[in-house]
């Protein structure tokens, strides 16, 4: 207190009588209690304020405070790792200047403070090593005591992963697609390395099958040099040494083991780093041609159907370490399905090749029709059994595995609460599980409608029809007459079925059809199937044979001609082709 009196302020206070100096000391006391509240309150409001920097910096969104003029004015440490810029840099700078799109960014901040609110508006962040990250801005503007707009406060949440699992999804969707409408292994190969190497976005990638002399030639691929083919074309299991042999036969060499993943795939991040630190006893087990030509990144993922191992996906790129880890999980992950795929058509091919030999031989030894007919018959038996056999393993197996992944997600919600990011993101993957369940669902039906079995022919073609019309947005009427109480045979609706079936495939590849129409009608003594089209159309008269050169309309004249019945295609370029069939009805009992 002494101290405090000898301050220039107070010394014209010690003149004060005694009772002045008593006065004097109670204002002093006073004042001392309310210096020590302000210490007080000051260290609350410093407290306040770390504790609300502290849920700022907690965030794992970026988050952002600008002024009405648009300059920052506080970010927290999300958006110094979003933008790559530190905070002293970003407060005071332009809000746009860190987007792709300034001026969209500046569309978004003008319409938050004439509207006062934003929602999930999409903008990409560029990084200052140029990277770039799509977000999701959410804004508000907020107001003083007074109701003034004082600023914007903004929250950007990053939404790569929920675009990946947006591309892996339409990947597997294109894969499940590519199964049912493809006629050849090599047709299907093409198309998947097509979509595989959108996806990836790698220089070059190609799809080996082990061929029936033990060799591993490319099947499909896309991006490799004449030279680079040339020599790999020729590769075989029982002579030669490199990764891909490898990774197909299991045998690996003690200097492969560092790039192996658990799911049995080689991801070699820098070939030529590798190569160099070979000792040269060790350089005759690699060949080196992707190196040679460049890529430095590669990864062989191996082709599984059940346990065997059929092929090989061989990425290259010539970027250092660009097949990361997810990208090579997800590949293997749909390995399966491409595995699944190449073993229907390779069976597929197998069966049309004895069919076309039995065929040949047939008509050399001129054998009797009945003969001819129990062959045909065995064939699209074996064929329907296959396809059911297919269809119940999609069904069972895979539908139960996935049933079991959308129960695991739901038990893991439940278990919550979680943070909102981690609750949408098992929200998006129970989405993305139902999505391939109704896939799989629909496949299984096309390949064999077990309802076929229950409901009658006339109930699952009016359901396929619709969805045929629906995935190809194409109008198709259809119109039964006389079916009546009573079933027809099952073996002759399977017979319908699958002609009509085979019909519309027809129609969807070549037709280009704005307007179909199906109609099956029943007579006492026949059973009529008319699918009729306004497409293309192409010369019917000029080909010699109806079912000249197309395995599919030769499968539809063989299904007639077993149920003894015929089939007739008018068809003239320009206006349509219109399907006959005409089977007549033995007088049997009818499956009721």
């Amino acid at each position: 207190m002494r101290n405090e009196l000898l301050h220039p302020f107070f010394l014209p206070l010690c003149y004060f009588s005694k009772w002045n100096l008593s006065y004097l000391s109670v204002i002093i006391r006073g004042m001392t209690v309310i210096g020590v509240q302000r210490r007080r309150a000051d260290g609350e409001l410093r407290a306040a304020v770390h504790y609300a920097r502290s849920l700022l910096e907690a965030s794992l969104d970026s988050l952002v405070t600008i002024s009405p003029d648009g300059k920052i004015t506080d970010v927290n440490e999300a958006t110094e790792l979003l933008t790559g810029v530190s905070r002293k840099k970003l407060i005071g700078s332009n809000f746009s200047a860190y987007f792709t799109e300034p001026e969209k960014a500046d569309a978004g901040y003008h319409k938050v403070i004439v509207e006062g609110l934003v929602r999930n508006y999409p903008l990409t962040v560029r990084h200052a090593s140029g990277l770039t990250t799509d977000v999701l801005y959410n804004a508000t503007v907020y107001r003083n005591e007074a109701g003034q707009v004082q600023g914007v406060f903004a929250a950007a949440r990053d939404i790569t992963l929920l675009k990946e699992a947006e591309r892996r999804r339409d990947f597997t969707n294109s894969l499940l697609t590519l199964f049912t409408r493809k006629n050849s292994s090599k047709e299907y190969l093409d198309s998947v390395v097509e979509i595989l190497r959108q996806w990836s976005g790698c220089h070059a990638l190609g799809i080996r099958t082990v061929d029936e002399h033990r060799g591993i030639p490319y099947e499909s691929c896309a991006g490799f040099e004449p030279g680079f083919l040339k020599l790999e074309n020729q590769l075989s299991l029982e002579c030669d040494a490199c990764c891909c042999i490898r990774v197909i036969s299991g045998a690996f060499e003690d200097s492969d083991r560092a790039f192996l993943t658990p799911g049995g795939s080689y991801c070699c991040g820098d070939t030529v780093a590798f190569a160099n630190q070979l000792p040269s006893e060790k350089q005759a087990c690699y060949r080196g041609n992707c190196m040679k030509f460049g890529f430095t990144s590669l990864a062989i993922v191996p082709i599984r159907y059940r346990d065997k191992i059929i092929g090989a996906i061989h990425l290259v790129d010539r970027r250092p370490d660009y097949f990361t880890p997810s990208v090579v999980e997800f590949v293997e992950s749909m390995s399966p399905l491409i595995g699944e795929a190449v073993h229907r058509f390779q069976t597929e091919a197998v069966l049309s090749e004895t069919n076309l030999t039995l065929r040949a031989e047939i008509a050399q030894r001129e054998r009797a029709e009945a003969a001819h007919l129990q062959v045909l018959r065995r064939l699209t038996d074996a064929e329907e059994t296959e396809r059911g056999r297919i269809s119940r393993e999609l069904h069972d197996r895979l539908g139960q595995d996935l049933t079991g992944l959308k129960l695991g997600l739901q038990l893991v919600r439940n278990q919550g609460p979680f943070a909102a990011p981690i609750q949408g993101s098992i929200g998006r993957l129970e989405q993305l599980t139902d999505g391939l369940m109704r896939d799989i669902h629909r496949l299984a039906w096309e390949l064999h409608p077990a309802a076929l079995d229950d409901l009658g022919l006339e109930m699952v073609l009016q359901r396929y029809v619709v969805e045929w019309s629906e995935d190809n947005n194409v109008p198709l009427d259809f119109h039964s007459d006389g079916m009546g109480e009573h079933r027809l045979p099952l073996q002759l609706e399977t017979t319908l079925y699958r002609i009509t079936q085979e019909s519309l495939t027809n129609v969807t590849r070549h037709a280009n059809a704005k307007q179909v129409s199906v109609l099956l009608e029943r007579r006492p003594d026949y059973v009529s199937l008319i699918v009729e089209d306004d497409g293309v159309g192409f010369d019917a008269d000029g080909r010699g044979s109806v079912a000249e050169g197309k395995l599919g309309l030769l499968g539809m004249q063989e299904r007639v001609t077993l149920a003894g019945g015929t089939l007739e295609i008018e068809s003239t370029p320009g206006a349509g082709t219109t399907v006959f069939v005409r089977i007549p009805l033995k007088q049997q009992p009818a499956k009721s």
